[in-house]
C-alpha cells in the first residue's frame, strides 16, 4: 500500500504533461461559450484553442471522479445500513453504521461539488 500512493501521485503529476503533448483534442462537451468552433465532437488544435482543450479535460476528469464517488457513496450507505441492521443492540456497531452513512452523505456533497467544478472555473475566469 505504501508503494502505491507515490506511484498514483506521480501519475497524477505527469498526466497534464502527457495530455499537453497532443496536437489536437477531441471535445466531448459543447464549449461554444469559449469560442464558436469549440462544439461537441470537434477535433480542435491545442495551439489555437487551448482553453477549449483545458475545459474539456476538466469536464472529463470531473465526470470520472463523480462516477467513482457516486459508487463509493452507494457502497458506504449499504455497508452502514447493514451494520445498523445487524448490530443486535450493540451501541458501538450502531454508531459505526451511522458514521458510515454520515461519511457517505459527506461524500455525496463532495460529489455535487465535483460536478460543479467546471462551472466554478468558468465563473472565476469570467467566461
Amino acid at each position: 500500500m505504501n508503494k502505491i500512493i507515490p506511484v498514483l501521485v506521480l501519475a497524477f503529476l505527469l498526466l497534464p504533461m502527457v495530455a499537453s503533448a497532443q496536437d489536437t483534442c477531441h471535445l466531448v462537451v459543447d464549449l461554444d461559450y469559449i469560442h464558436e468552433d469549440c462544439t461537441e465532437g470537434a477535433d480542435v488544435s491545442v495551439d489555437d484553442y487551448g482553453a477549449c482543450c483545458l475545459f474539456n479535460s476538466i469536464h472529463v476528469i470531473t465526470r470520472w471522479l463523480s462516477g467513482i464517488i457516486a459508487a463509493l457513496v452507494g457502497l458506504f450507505i449499504i455497508v452502514g445500513a447493514f451494520m445498523i441492521v445487524t448490530a443486535g443492540g450493540v451501541p458501538e456497531k450502531v454508531t459505526a453504521g451511522r458514521n458510515y452513512i454520515l461519511y457517505a452523505v459527506i461524500g455525496m456533497v463532495v460529489f455535487l461539488f465535483a460536478r460543479a467544478i467546471p462551472s466554478i472555473a468558468r465563473a472565476i475566469l469570467g467566461m
